[in-house]
């Protein structure tokens, strides 16, 4: 388990006179990835959080990460 911030463009915006305009937000991620043995990656989960605070990433941890693993 991690936290990264997304960069998120908004490529709909309308066009300039000085070509596409576009909006850059970002956005806090929080992400698990299951490794497989001997080596290898499994399933990925993603979930957008409002802070990188504990109440905000336990939940996550909890619901993505089984119990004693």
């Amino acid at each position: 388990m991690d936290e990264t911030y997304l960069a998120l463009t908004d490529r709909q915006e309308p066009l300039t006179a000085a070509g596409r305009k576009s909006s850059t937000a970002k956005v806090l991620v929080v992400m698990a990835v299951e490794t497989l043995q001997p080596k290898g990656f499994g399933r990925i989960r993603l979930r957008r959080i409002a802070n990188d605070s504990a109440s905000s990433v336990i939940p996550c941890v909890q619901e993505a990460v089984e119990p004693g693993a």
